[in-house]
């Protein structure tokens, strides 16, 4: 009772000022030390022989406890700014004695149940139970986050030809696209400015160069609209890690290989700028090889009124002289020959509706076929994807991130040993998990508010939340997820680089911070 008033006061009190409201979290931490508290807790999740005794007196102090921490959770969420403030899930003080803990925030499976019976709403916790029909079909790797915390999911209904984008707000679940036709997303990324990037299986691709993968790049407006859909080469050979990205950056995509898997001879590197500022980069380690010893280096600028005048060396002798003027409704149509067997041919129109289609026999066997529209209304920004390479010592199923200084951490699933690698695939330095050889790493992702490695591992069958700085493999925060049970099996984490991480699983979804 002098814990509620406490709280009670305090929050009336800072009405107009709720972030001092803050120091509830330390009245609270004053409850949970206190040893009759832990023994409630303790004999009420684990049983025992003195749990017999005051049963229903016991639970009701327990579950006053549990409504305090989601009252004031809920209070410092909607009424302060808890980027500032540190509201988060593994900050929040928990109960715990002896190398036991629990966290109010994160109900045991038990406590769950009889809490969505009693209708009372945990608030970062998102049951998909009363969202099933809803949500047959979905993949918790397939998942994404916004800044808001809003849930991106792909999914596949029961009939194979109906593909659809949601987007998950607490218990509300929005179609906001559907594809036209059946369509296998690889993997979902969320950039800064909200824009939603899909990489999907790209089924029609025909011909591609040996090792490499065509993805069809959906990109979708923050209100759902779709943007275009765009080509793109990944490696084929690869753990594929989407990372949100810092602020004024765009989406990054980490692409983690063995050591052996990278041909010299299919590295790509180029600038080309398109209309102004707007730029695509795509980086490899190495030059363009076509064949083994031409190389084609340098810049294309086309702008409104612009001459292309001058000289381009492509080999020694084969030279092109002249000037090309690229005005209105002008139109280059013609042939050049870079050497005997290979030949671009095609037609380029550039204005606002243009397309660039055309024919790329590189070597006579491999072709590139496809059309690329260049759209007024796409934001400059959306003309910018950015890869990184990153050749490292991988295994069977390797576990990746990205840091907000480019750095890779990966680690093998179910594995405790971290590595840090600099994204032009040097390795930099390697720490364990805290409980070494009995701990098993199931889901990782960084934080990029507190900068911070999160991971969520295994102990004994318990998993645990915990983060660690990757500087020095510190371990700051350890909570166990008394929420999942002993025999789950897909467990993902997802993050937005201004702060909103999601634990996810095929039952339900914990809002971390």
């Amino acid at each position: 009772m002098a814990a509620k008033l406490r709280i009670q006061s305090a929050l009336l009190s800072n009405i107009e000022k709720p972030s001092l409201s803050n120091i509830c979290k330390l009245y609270l931490k004053d409850l949970h030390d206190l040893p009759p508290i832990v023994e409630i807790f303790r004999y009420d999740l684990e049983g025992g022989m003195l749990s017999k005794f005051n049963q229903a007196e016991r639970h009701e102090l327990f579950q006053s406890v549990c409504m305090m921490n989601f009252t004031l959770f809920r209070f410092l969420n909607c009424f302060t700014n808890p980027r500032e403030l540190n509201v988060n899930v593994y900050e929040w003080p928990m109960i715990e004695s002896d190398g036991w803990m629990y966290n109010p925030l994160i109900p045991d499976e038990t406590v769950l149940k009889e809490l969505q019976q009693a209708e009372i709403e945990v608030p970062n916790l998102v049951l998909f139970k009363p969202l099933e029909h809803q949500l047959m079909g979905i993949d918790p790797k397939l998942v994404a986050v916004n800044s808001d915390g809003d849930l991106i999911l792909f999914r596949q209904r029961a009939n194979p030809d109906v593909c659809e984008l949601l987007k998950v707000s607490g218990n509300e679940v929005k179609v906001f696209y559907t594809f036209p036709e059946f369509t296998l997303v690889s993997f979902l990324a969320v950039n800064d400015a909200d824009f939603l990037f899909v990489f999907a299986d790209n089924v029609k691709g025909g011909l591609i160069p040996t090792g490499y993968l065509m993805y069809d790049v959906s990109v979708f407006y923050p209100q759902g609209d779709i943007s275009g859909i765009y080509k793109d080469f990944l490696l084929l050979d690869g753990s594929v890690v989407l990372a949100p990205t810092p602020p004024r950056k765009f989406c990054e995509v980490a692409l983690c290989m063995p050591e052996d898997v990278l041909k010299k001879e299919m590295k790509i590197q180029g600038e080309m700028e398109i209309r102004n500022e707007e730029k695509i980069h795509g980086r490899c380690p190495s030059e363009v090889n076509i064949r083994s010893e031409e190389k084609i280096q340098g810049e294309v600028n086309i702008r409104s009124e612009e001459k292309i005048q001058g000289e381009v060396n492509i080999r020694g002798e084969e030279k092109i002289q002249g000037e090309v003027n690229i005005r209105g409704e002008e139109e280059i149509q013609g042939e050049v020959p870079i050497r005997s067997e290979e030949k671009i041919q095609g037609e380029v129109n550039i204005r606002s509706e243009e397309k660039i289609q055309g024919k790329v026999n590189i070597r006579g066997k491999e072709e590139i076929q496809e059309a690329v529209k260049i759209q007024e209304k796409i934001p400059r920004e959306l003309n910018i994807l950015h890869s990184i390479l990153v050749e490292i010592k991988m295994w069977e199923n390797t576990l990746a991130t990205i840091t907000d200084n480019l750095q890779v951490l990966a680690i093998e699933q179910y594995s405790y040993h971290v590595r840090v690698f600099e994204k032009d695939g040097r390795f930099v330095r390697e720490f364990q998990l805290h409980d070494g050889e009995t701990e098993a790493c199931v889901a990782i992702t960084f934080n990029r508010l507190t900068r911070e490695l999160v991971v969520v591992s295994r102990v004994e069958r318990v998993y645990f939340l915990s983060t660690y700085l990757p500087e020095t493999g510190k371990r700051r925060h350890n909570v166990r997820l008394a929420h999942i049970g002993k025999d789950c099996q897909e467990i993902h984490l997802t993050s937005h680089c201004r702060g909103s991480i999601a634990l996810v699983t095929k039952e339900h979804v914990l809002y971390l911070q």
